[in-house]
């Protein structure tokens, strides 16, 4: 049996992209063969109330400015090695370093880390941080190949030490719907069963830029009358997006959904998807997307060119082009590019990205590299 140590910052809420992926991976570990335990620098309120998948550790490390953290940080070290844990797996920065420096000093034998954007949260010093503490990294798990040649061009980490593990989603979630079904959950949401329905999936913060998304929509409602368009997700900036729409005068046909946990009924109402992004690694939201069987228009950010072919299953867009991805909507929802079908979309996604492919690729990761 090897003992998994999971260490992450914290995890406000389940449906967050790295967040979402950890707590699959835990969820679904052959339990016979591995045992996780979560360790966490901070509690939340969705930790301490709702999750129960393994052992849970609040470390309580507040800042590296804090004097008690490192009385914290000691206690998670002696822990690490009293329990004896196989394996250290970090996410995010601040868990990055302090789970490779807590796992070196512990003995761990392996120590994971994952790379799971593109610099977005780094600065110069984190990345100068980084290229020592990754001395003591045995392996590095990336979720696309354009993450892993970022980070061993810019940490100048050996290309044979970077895994590439692609996100996964619970591709039997996303199953086809009749045209009833369809139709009766847009009535539930306000939407009209002719329009033309375009969603975006993203947490409501700058990098996901929705405000580019809310732009196009403007753009291509001045050509179509019949569009309609869904935001689901929450954040810092959805007062600022509602005022945005209702000035452009399209609070009408944009419906701002909030935080949801059925995001596979939201997607059936829809007739295509958009990313927006102006930095990622691998969308979560893309994969659920494909899988929903729904065309995709993307900016080319991280790994999008490695699940859309451009014109084959959907379209990439440059970053903050709000122009381009309304002309893909207007073309969508003329022609129905019936080249891209729901059905190649769902194969490609089974086929890619399942959850069960995601898992067996992480335990494989784990047996062998404790066997080395």
């Amino acid at each position: 049996m090897l003992k998994i140590a999971f260490i992450i910052d914290t995890i406000e809420s389940p449906t967050a992209g790295t967040e979402k992926q950890l707590l699959m991976l835990i969820k679904h570990l052959d339990r016979s063969r591995f045992e996780p335990t979560l360790f966490v620098l901070r509690s939340s309120r969705w930790l301490q109330h709702d999750f129960d998948l393994c052992p849970l550790v609040v470390i309580d490390f507040r800042s590296f400015a804090h004097p008690v953290s490192y009385q914290h940080f000691l206690r998670f070290v002696t822990t690490l090695r009293e329990k004896r844990f196989d394996c250290i797996q970090t996410h995010f920065i601040e868990s990055n370093i302090i789970g490779i420096v807590a796992g070196r000093l512990a003995g761990v034998p392996l120590i994971i880390s994952s790379r799971r954007d593109q610099g977005y949260w780094h600065t110069p010093a984190k990345i100068m941080l980084y290229k020592v503490l990754n001395h003591w990294v045995h392996y590095f798990v990336a979720n696309c190949h354009a993450t892993a040649t970022w980070a061993s061009e810019i940490e100048t980490i050996p290309r044979e030490r970077i895994k590439i593990i692609y996100n996964g989603v619970e591709i039997e979630q996303f199953q086809p719907v009749s045209a009833s079904e369809k139709n009766e959950i847009r009535r539930e949401l306000g939407l009209k069963e002719e329009s033309f329905v375009v969603g975006i999936v993203a947490n409501l913060r700058p990098v996901k830029r929705v405000d580019t998304f809310l732009r196009a929509a403007a753009l291509a409602n001045s050509s179509r009358a019949d569009l309609q368009f869904l935001v689901a997700g929450d954040g810092e900036q959805r007062k600022e997006f509602e005022n945005m729409v209702s000035e452009a005068g399209m609070a009408d046909k944009t419906f701002f959904l909030g935080k949801r946990t059925d995001i596979p009924r939201i997607l059936a109402a829809c007739d295509a998807a958009i990313l927006s992004s102006s930095s990622e690694s691998f969308s979560n939201s893309i994969v659920e997307y494909l899988a929903s069987g729904l065309p995709v228009i993307s900016t080319d950010v991280g790994g999008c060119r490695e699940i859309i072919e451009d014109g084959v299953n959907g379209f990439i867009v440059p970053v903050d082009d709000p122009e381009a991805i309304a002309g893909r909507i207007a073309e969508l929802a003329t022609d129905d590019h019936p080249e891209i079908t729901k059905t190649a979309n769902r194969e490609k996604a089974n086929r890619m990205f399942s959850r069960e492919s995601m898992v067996a690729s992480f335990e494989r990761l784990y047996s062998e590299g404790s066997s080395q």
